[in-house]
């Protein structure tokens, strides 16, 4: 049986009104909490490095490296993922989820996902989303 082409992007938006959430929670929750040891490294131990799963080396190499360097996927540094989140963890997730997009009290935030299968995987997802949008607050 031949696998149907997604089309559409499907994207979850959420309405988060608590005071104490942020930003920073919501991509810990997509993409995994961060560690950060500091600067102080021995010349024993060296930076931090960890193991990217394939789907984080195929993100990267479809130009999606900058971004994840942000989401804190950095080999050999004083910041990186130390447990995965669940667009690493789940590939039912990852493969069919576009992005999330969340009003975060005030704030618009969306988060593309890297991860998603190539039709419905976005580079340039800012020219999907109307201009308000983005300004909204």
């Amino acid at each position: 049986m031949e696998r149907r082409k997604k089309k559409v992007p499907y994207i979850v938006a959420l309405d988060i009104r608590q005071r104490c959430f942020f930003e920073e929670h919501l991509i810990t929750l997509l993409f995994g909490s961060k560690c950060y040891t500091g600067l102080i490294h021995s010349s024993k131990t060296g930076l931090q490095n960890y193991a990217e799963t394939s789907s984080v080396i195929k993100a990267k190499k479809n130009g999606w490296n900058n971004f994840l360097m942000n989401m804190g996927f950095k080999p050999k540094s004083d910041s990186y993922i130390r447990e995965p989140g669940i667009l690493i963890t789940n590939s039912s997730i990852s493969n069919n989820l576009t992005g999330v997009i969340a009003r975060i009290k005030d704030n618009i935030v969306y988060l593309p996902n890297p991860f998603a299968e190539e039709q419905i995987n976005f580079l340039d997802w800012d020219k999907y989303f109307p201009q308000y949008l983005k300004n909204l607050k």
